[in-house]
């Protein structure tokens, strides 16, 4: 014990040195695997266990009043929107349904007040009022805009008239239709096929034409809202495809392509959360538009989960450079063993000298070298209690392989050690 204070106390600073350099080689294999153990972990979580598929709530990241309208104000970033929906509406893997509750404005409606945005919500109905700017009477009435993924996949069915034409649907100035829309079943009593309602929508003003009537108890999943019962609702189709636009549509389309973008997606349980997220990873690259996150998802673990990506697609660089931080530490370690070596030997010379055995010599430097590892071990396991993420197993196999260095470090020593003594002997 005497001679192992002694020990340290000659050379404590290259001990500790050798201990520190130790517990950070292992810092770092474990960092590596428990950072795509983790992420694994956390973002492959089943977030709709009660559902034939997962399902997760897209929406835009602008917050700032500011920055959405120096956005929308650009033709081209419009654009990048549209082509961010056009490729997410076509998407092979997912199926994204848009789904926004936008009030419209109705002129002269023939129906009651059940029908009006806030009957029967915490808002309260705000009824018919007299609009100034269009001289009409107006009623703002609750009102579903959807695209076609969306209609089928909540099985919604017209039991009276046709569908919409989902591919005919379009809302640029230069090709402005008649907009096709399906009222819900309470309609019935007021409206029939091939009426007409005029109606503002995202302040432009359209024509809307009945087309068809939803069943009864007809119902979507919306805003966490399980069965959201839309038999009081009109339905507004939104486009499979958006087109290009000018400088005329640049207002009108800035709101609706956001809106268009704010939906769910519904995606096979089969689909880890990591694969979605790489889908729409894909496609923000293809259109430079990235401000998006996903609700069901922490936006950390997007960062994360992109993070994780790039180092993917990069890790035969990532590897070498672990691998390079790994050979210089043990360079060091290697370095860092001499110099102890050296400066114990004498000490294991004289004992040499005086009879005692390989065996109490050996034990000797066993002793002498399990301090180095039990500062290792130390340090590692401070590290490792202060990280948020812990991973118990992963810890017991990097302390097992740990101890084997700690093994396979001795007995390169200590036949080092016996080398140098025999050839003692030899030349004695």
């Amino acid at each position: 014990m005497i001679e192992n204070y002694f020990d340290f106390k000659k050379n404590g600073l290259f001990i500790v040195l050798k201990g520190i350099l130790l517990s950070l080689f292992f810092l770092i294999l474990y960092v590596s695997l428990l950072f795509m153990a983790s992420t694994d972990y956390a973002i492959n979580r089943d977030f709709s266990m009660k559902q034939n598929v997962n399902l997760y709530s897209l929406i835009d990241t602008f917050s700032d009043p500011n920055d959405f309208s120096k956005f929308r104000d650009s033709v081209t970033s419009i654009q990048k929107v549209s082509q961010f929906y056009n490729q997410l509406n076509q998407n092979q893997e997912i199926t994204f349904l848009s789904i926004f509750d936008q009030p419209v404005p109705i002129a002269n409606f023939k129906g009651g007040i059940k029908f009006d945005h806030g009957y029967e919500t915490d808002v309260g109905e705000k009824g018919a009022y007299f609009d100034e700017i269009s001289n009409e009477k107006l009623i703002d009435i609750k009102s579903l805009q959807m695209n076609e993924k969306a209609f089928s996949f909540y099985n919604l069915k017209v039991s009276k008239g046709t569908e919409i034409p989902w591919d005919n649907i379009t809302y640029t100035s230069s090709q402005k239709m008649m907009i096709p829309v399906i009222l819900g079943s309470n309609y019935l009593d007021s409206y029939a096929i091939g009426d007409q309602l005029k109606g503002t929508l995202y302040f432009e003003t359209f024509d809307f034409k009945v087309v068809g009537f939803l069943a009864e108890n007809s119902s979507v999943y919306y805003k966490n809202d399980i069965n959201k019962f839309i038999d009081s609702y009109m339905i507004i189709p939104y486009p499979n495809q958006l087109s290009p636009i000018g400088e005329n549509d640049k207002f009108f389309s800035g709101i609706l392509n956001f809106a268009m973008i704010n939906g769910d997606i519904a995606a096979s349980k089969k689909l880890s959360t990591d694969n979605v997220l790489s889908q729409l990873d894909d496609i923000s690259k293809r259109t430079k538009f990235d401000n998006y996150t996903l609700l069901n998802t922490p936006s950390y673990l997007i960062q994360f989960n992109l993070m994780r990506r790039t180092i993917q697609k990069n890790w035969h660089l990532v590897t070498l450079i672990i691998v390079l931080m790994c050979m210089s530490l043990i360079v060091v370690l290697i370095f860092l063993n001499l110099v102890l070596l050296k400066k114990r030997y004498n000490k294991f010379k004289i004992l040499w000298y005086k009879g005692v055995s390989q065996q109490r010599l050996a034990w000797y430097l066993f002793l002498l070298m399990m301090k180095e590892y039990m500062i290792s071990y130390l340090v590692f396991l401070v590290v490792y209690a202060a990280l948020s993420i812990r991973q118990e197993n992963m810890l017991k196999i990097l302390l097992i392989v740990q101890t084997c260095c700690f093994m396979l470090d001795y007995l390169l020593i200590k036949s080092i050690c016996q080398t140098k003594l025999k050839e003692i002997s030899s030349r004695a």
